[in-house]
């Protein structure tokens, strides 16, 4: 491998083993070989107008400079003139490449909002929102299905701003999507009511998604409407904004009317069966913070699960020290990755609350 190339491969987001380490090794090997800089796609990568320029795909993932430009998490000398200047070049403002094979381009839009399942290493470009509405300004298409899917574990919305502003929710004529946008901003709309994010659900209902939608959304919401994910997640004040815009009373099986509930922190005795549909719910509860459901869980016997280790990956400090109060274990190892909560708390850099768990003791 060329220094370029490893320094290519170690600068920008793959979306497989994104850290903070592998970054500074692209630094590293940028020190030591600085005549790498002035070549296009590096250039591009370190946002430097001097030198960036529009070039065939090339490097170690076979981009256009522009992607490395938008994937890019090193220091950058002056992005937007740079990017500009690839766009003004001939670059292709949706640009794209696919991970693995997988169904959604990631485009040079998604590398600039960024973040993603890991988000915590997987930062935004340093110039998000500029980068972004200049692509936009471009040609981009604002119906992103993998920067809506990346940005939608997070509540901040600037984001959804600036994308219904260049028209997210329309279809561009000559544009193939893999889905409808309708069906995107669907799904959009059903993680923020089962998520307990309510300006999201209020942004999406005043650009006119729809409360419902005759198809059923991602498989994870196993065909429940937004309003059914916001009660089963104990979010009443959100099912009572779907209901205003239209959206029909749900009819709770006994089960789910008791989760209900309790994910709205009233304890209640909760029927086994409850218990037997649901033993993820605990966990759901501490990857919210949700201290209250938490506490009425946990008296009606649901189970721990990974709900310490997720606390500690979302760094809810006081949502752990809530789970060691109730008995969590801090030494208990995931099942996949075989590894503790201080290590999820560490690998998304809570380093004070990785130190915390690594000295807590099971009560």
């Amino acid at each position: 491998m060329t220094p370029a190339d490893e320094f290519l491969t170690h600068a920008c987001l793959t979306y497989d083993r994104d850290t903070p380490a592998r970054r500074a090794h692209a630094m590293t090997v940028l020190q030591a070989n600085p005549e790498i800089a002035t070549t296009p796609h590096v250039a591009a990568a370190l946002g430097d107008p001097a030198h960036a320029r529009h070039a065939a795909p090339g490097g170690p993932r076979g981009w256009e400079p522009l992607l490395y430009l938008a994937y890019s998490r090193v220091p950058q000398t002056n992005p937007i003139a740079a990017a500009e200047q690839l766009l003004t070049q001939g670059a292709d403002p949706n640009a794209a490449w696919r991970h693995s094979g997988g169904p959604s381009p990631f485009t040079a839009l998604t590398g600039a909002f960024g973040e993603g399942e890991d988000a915590a290493n997987q930062p935004r470009h340093q110039a998000e929102i500029p980068l972004a509405a200049l692509l936009l300004d471009h040609g981009a298409d604002p119906n992103d299905d993998q920067a809506l899917y990346n940005r939608m574990f997070n509540p901040d919305d600037s984001h959804l701003h600036l994308l219904f502003r260049h028209g997210l929710g329309t279809e561009r004529p000559g544009r193939t999507l893999r889905r409808p946008p309708d069906r995107m901003l669907h799904d959009l709309l059903l993680w923020a009511a089962a998520n307990t994010q309510p300006h999201r659900v209020r942004l999406l209902l005043d650009h006119g998604v729809p409360p419902t939608q005759p198809y059923p959304g991602h498989p994870v919401h196993q065909g429940r409407s937004a309003i059914e994910l916001a009660l089963r997640n104990g979010n009443p004040d959100i099912a009572a904004m779907l209901s205003r815009a239209g959206a029909p009373a749900p009819r709770l099986s006994p089960e789910d009317a008791q989760l209900a509930d309790l994910m709205a922190g009233k304890p209640t005795t909760a029927d086994p069966s409850t218990i037997a549909q649901n033993p993820e719910a605990l966990e759901r509860a501490a990857a919210q913070g949700k201290d209250k459901a938490i506490r009425a869980l946990r008296a009606a016997g649901f189970p721990f699960g990974l709900a310490l280790h997720l606390a500690a990956r979302a760094g809810r400090a006081d949502t752990v020290e809530t789970l060691l109060d109730l008995g969590a274990d801090p030494a208990a190892r995931d099942p996949r990755h075989g590894t503790t909560p201080a290590v999820w708390a560490a690998h998304n850099q809570h380093a004070d609350l990785a130190v915390r768990l690594s000295r807590a003791r099971r009560r």
